[in-house]
């Protein structure tokens, strides 16, 4: 830790004054005065935090903790309403398709079935008009 100045060093360590000497004293706070003004470090690397804000900072890191896990837990509980969503979806669209393949092709049949009629119909019409024009030639011929 950088050398701060006394208030700096408070506001930092949410220590008081009283406690600041009692460190100095002990040897784990490091003092020195520069132009008058009171400047203080630790001596350690690792942060001397008094023990409530540690306790505050492990009871904001497990509500965050929770915060992210209920958050998690929604957005699942989220995808799996989608993926059932879907699936239905896709189930209803699989069951149209079929069914519209399945129309398609008795309208194929039918049409077969149709046009085959057609030729039948067609080729009794030619032989109707024959028949028609050989009764018609012999009606036509005079007797003789």
């Amino acid at each position: 830790m950088s050398w701060q100045n006394l208030e700096d060093f408070m506001q930092i360590t949410s220590y008081s004054k009283s406690q600041i000497a009692k460190l100095v004293k002990k040897g784990e706070i490091e003092a020195k005065n520069i132009n008058g003004e009171l400047f203080l470090r630790e001596k350690l690397e690792d942060a001397i935090v008094p023990q409530e804000t540690q306790n505050n900072s492990l009871v904001l890191m497990q509500e965050t903790l929770q915060k992210v896990l209920d958050i998690h837990s929604k957005f699942a509980l989220a995808k799996d309403e989608v993926i059932a969503v879907l699936k239905n979806e896709n189930e209803f669209l699989k069951t149209t398709l079929l069914s519209i393949q399945e129309a398609y092709l008795q309208d194929k049949e039918m049409l077969k079935y149709l046009h085959k009629e057609n030729e039948e119909k067609q080729k009794e019409i030619q032989v109707m008009q024959k028949k028609y024009q050989l009764m018609w030639d012999k009606a036509k011929k005079p007797k003789e």
